[in-house]
Parts: structure tokens; C-alpha cells; sequence
């Protein structure tokens, strides 16, 4: 059974008022030297990145602090999700943690955010950002969100705003997207190569079904599979069965078809 939103009554945990979901997606990993202070994260050193992904250290660091931000203007409301796979052959530890131990490094996590933080160590992609985020906050804390607030680059507005959401059939009107561009970076070097992806997942919104890492289409498949160097398997079919139909969905005979049962956030 898939359940559904509903008001906080009493007798429920601390974290069922919480109905805002505050996802950082990750793109990197922080490796950084501890005890760093304000400096953690700002050079490129400090992280394992994609090749192009240079002098974005900067960025990646203004994406967590900007997600804790959000987090404390409302915290009463809210839980902030790191998202990201162990996605890099240097080191088997995952984006998500390592987005985590910036935070400490840079002294940003108090005891009174602490247990509003969590990780989701599993997403390979920026769909499965999204949909994996919504279940470990399900997990977290027993109940759907009402609001998300998402924060990326701003160049990826489009795969995030114009895909991805309406791929998870969640609300537009629920949605805050918070966009940090590289600074320095011309925007057409940037949308260049985000031009072909949103091409790729205009095509096939559902990659194949999440759920399906070692039946993915084509092209899609291998580099699904090169971005989990350590065949790390996410977790949630077993621990999330109700959305099982929902994360294997793979788009129907023509990958386009919006999944078309009902859903947990659906209101």
C-alpha cells in the first residue's frame, strides 16, 4: 500500500511536521584534508571530479553551503538530503558522505541542525537524485514531502524543471530550484554538453527503469555502469517496495509514457 499525505497528529516522531525536502545534488568527491575551516573545499585539489569539470571546487562548496542555508531559514519544516553514488574509482566512499564531511570540515553542521541532515549514498544520475532523495526521506522520517527545494547548477534548470519533475509526476508549483553556476565558465561551454543530455532524457525520461542497473539501454547502460565503479546496488526496491512499480518503471513501449499509477505525493 502507498502512503499517502496527511497531517502530523500526536504521538508522531519529531521529524513527521517536516514536510520540506531540501535536496544538494552532488557532483564530486570531497576529499580534502580535515581541519581545514573555511578553506575546505574551495580548490580544485580538494575533490575527485570529472574531467571537465574544472576550477569547480568553488561551486560544489556554495552548493552545500547554500543547502545548509536553506535548511536553517527553515528548519523547523525541513530535512536536507546529500545525494550522490560512490560514482569515482579512486575512492569507494560516496559523493553524499563526502558532501557530509565537507560540511564538518567546514564547521557548518551545529548540534542543533545535526539531525536534520541526512545522506543518500546511492543516486548514479540527476533522475535518481530526485527519486532516491524522496525515499530516503520517507525513510527518515515516515512520510512524503510536500515541498521540494532542489539545488544544482543553475545551467541544469532545464533537465531538472523541464524532465526529471514531470518524469516523477511531482508538482511544478512544489518546486524551488535553486541554481550556482561555475564562476568563470562561459554559459555556452556550459550548455553545450547539457544541451546533449537533455536530448538524451527528452528521449528517456526513465533511463531504462532506476531500479534496472544492469538492464539499461544501449548507451545509457554503460555509462550508468561506469559511473558505479564498485557495483553498489541502491537498496530501495527491498526497502521502499511500495514505489517498486514506480522506480522500475522504464516509460512504456515508446520510454516517454509518464507512469500512470497513483503515487505517494500525489494530492
Amino acid at each position: 500500500m502507498i502512503g499517502k499525505l496527511r497531517r502530523a497528529v500526536a504521538g508522531d516522531p519529531p521529524t513527521a511536521a517536516r514536510r520540506h525536502l531540501i535536496i544538494v545534488c552532488c557532483h564530486g568527491v570531497y576529499i580534502g584534508p580535515g581541519g581545514a575551516g573555511d578553506s575546505a573545499g574551495m580548490r580544485d585539489e580538494d575533490w575527485i571530479m570529472e574531467p571537465g569539470q574544472g576550477n569547480e571546487g568553488l561551486t560544489l562548496t556554495e552548493h552545500l553551503k547554500k543547502g545548509i542555508a536553506e535548511l536553517e531559514r527553515d528548519l523547523e519544516n525541513s530535512i536536507l538530503v546529500f545525494s550522490g553514488g560512490a560514482t569515482k574509482t579512486q575512492t569507494p566512499k560516496s559523493e553524499a558522505l563526502s558532501y557530509y564531511d565537507l560540511a564538518i570540515h567546514r564547521n557548518l553542521i551545529s548540534p542543533a541542525i545535526r539531525p536534520s541532515i541526512i545522506t543518500e549514498p546511492f543516486a548514479l544520475d540527476s533522475y535518481e537524485n530526485i527519486i532516491y532523495s524522496l525515499v530516503r526521506y520517507y525513510q527518515y522520517t515516515s512520510w512524503w514531502p510536500t515541498h521540494i527545494t532542489l539545488l544544482s547548477h543553475a545551467f541544469k534548470e532545464r533537465r531538472f524543471a523541464g524532465i526529471h519533475i514531470p518524469a516523477a509526476r511531482w508538482p511544478l508549483e512544489r518546486l524551488h530550484y535553486v541554481g550556482i553556476d561555475p564562476v568563470g565558465k562561459p554559459q555556452e561551454e556550459l550548455q553545450a554538453g547539457e544541451r546533449w543530455a537533455c536530448v538524451v532524457w527528452g528521449e528517456d525520461p526513465y533511463a531504462g527503469g532506476v531500479g534496472k542497473v544492469g538492464q539499461r539501454r544501449g548507451g545509457r547502460g554503460q555509462w550508468k555502469e561506469a559511473r558505479n565503479p564498485w557495483k553498489i546496488q541502491a537498496p530501495y526496491l527491498v526497502t521502499c517496495p511500495e514505489l517498486e512499480p514506480f522506480i522500475e518503471w522504464a516509460g512504456g513501449k515508446d520510454r516517454k509514457t509518464v507512469y500512470p499509477d497513483p503515487l505517494p505525493w500525489d494530492i
